[in-house]
């Protein structure tokens, strides 16, 4: 009876969940007009971090936020105050404005705590391929797994024989490994959000800017959001701001070692949803769109791994901050900075990397380890630095980005790259 329920009491979750994330719970619209925006947009830098889910954008996060120059995205008590009254408005509540109260820290809450104020949720204005999993997500993998249980090569048949547009329609409810959110987006081209999408252009880039304003403090120049899908959506985001005159957009991007990166993605991903191997080549679909976007539509970009600032955190952000173009005097934050290094683990990997050389001891492990060396080291290799075929003790340490790695990462692009 308990495994009866609970597919029941998991769906229950999900829809719980998904009354929190509707359009009404997390978007706001700023009450500036357009001119305002323009305003504001000419005399702000936009900031993007992007990377790898369990990758370390949320550790960067924190870290940037410590400094006096730099707004992220939070829930002030203005924008705490704007969600109770559409909780009013749209839910019913207006008779019961406890009840409405209740709503609005129930969404504070699920911002900070669940989705790590990352901007993808705070807008409505391009789509979340299904990063929010709404119950439809998880009714699609149900149906996914008994199909692929009936017809386990139906997958592989619809990427090969349809176009990608009819593919990515259908494989979410029919495929084997994950097909879309977390640990499957990067599969669908839908995802890949480029120069040409219709929404990159000034009116696209406004209605996105009303919607994150809100949550950033505008008395401060640099405004950072926080998406890890920003890693396929740089041709976009960069068209807009251009088209919108804002004062710069820079991009920051973060890897980590991909055998950890997918054991610690485990945690959000069902056991049968997808292979160590589907999980490398998603990281690959991810790091594979950064270089490749930043090459035809950025002039500079900051490349960081999660290995090296752990290992060095303060000197580390020092740097990236210079890069920024902030004042040496500004990079401390009146001590705060400090704080934040003090508390990063120095070896956020110790965990999977040992459970992973427990695991090349089991049946067929060795085995699985020089398959996924020789399928996937060189495109890891070309992209990240990051040496699949070394010693297993090599997966606590930053990537090997020298001189000659940088130059045939930027191919001959006039692209300038940071690497921190």
């Amino acid at each position: 009876p308990r495994d009866l329920l609970a597919p029941v009491a998991g769906l229950l979750v999900a829809a719980r969940l998904a009354s929190l994330l509707d359009r009404q719970s997390l978007v706001i619209e700023s009450s500036l007009g357009a001119e305002e925006l323009r305003a504001l947009l000419r005399n702000h830098t936009i900031v993007h971090i992007g990377g790898q889910h369990r990758g370390g954008t949320t550790l960067l996060l924190e870290g940037l936020a410590s400094n006096p120059s730099i707004s992220v995205h939070e829930l002030s008590s203005a924008t705490t105050e704007a969600m109770r009254l559409s909780s009013v408005d749209s839910a019913g509540f207006g008779a019961d404005p406890a009840a409405a109260a209740q709503v609005a820290k129930e969404r504070a809450s699920l911002l900070s705590s669940k989705l790590h104020n990352e901007g993808i949720f705070l807008q409505d204005v391009y789509p979340k391929t299904s990063l929010d999993h709404q119950p439809r997500f998880f009714l699609r993998r149900r149906v996914a797994r008994l199909v692929c249980a009936a017809l386990p090569s139906l997958g592989d048949t619809i990427r090969r024989r349809l176009s990608p547009p009819l593919a990515d329609g259908l494989l979410p409810w029919v495929s084997c490994r994950l097909a879309e959110g977390i640990g499957g987006y990067a599969f669908s081209g839908a995802s890949r959000l480029g120069a040409d999408h219709p929404l990159a252009d000034k009116a696209g880039a406004l209605r996105l800017f009303s919607q994150w304003a809100p949550h950033w403090d505008m008395s401060r120049p640099l405004l950072l959001e926080k998406s890890p899908s920003n890693a396929r959506a740089i041709g976009m985001l960069s068209a807009m701001w251009t088209a919108a005159n804002a004062a710069g957009a820079r991009f920051i991007f973060i890897s980590r070692q991909p055998i950890a990166q997918a054991l610690a993605m485990r945690a959000f991903i069902e056991p049968g949803d997808a292979t160590l191997a589907d999980q490398l080549e998603h990281w690959l679909c991810v790091e594979e769109a950064i270089r490749d976007d930043a090459r035809r539509h950025l002039r500079s970009v900051a490349l960081l791994s999660l290995e090296g600032l752990a290992a060095a955190p303060a000197s580390t952000l020092d740097r990236l901050l210079g890069w920024l173009g902030l004042p040496a005097e500004a990079h401390g934050g009146g001590g705060t900075l400090a704080r934040w290094a003090e508390g990063v683990r120095a070896s956020p990997n110790a965990k999977y990397v040992a459970a992973y050389r427990e695991s090349l001891g089991g049946l067929h492990g060795r085995e699985d380890h020089v398959a996924l060396v020789d399928r996937f080291a060189r495109r890891v290799a070309d992209v990240s630095g990051y040496a699949l075929d070394g010693p297993i003790d090599d997966f606590h340490n930053a990537p090997v980005r020298d001189r000659a790695w940088r130059a045939q990462w930027v191919n001959g692009h006039p692209l300038s790259i940071e690497v921190v």
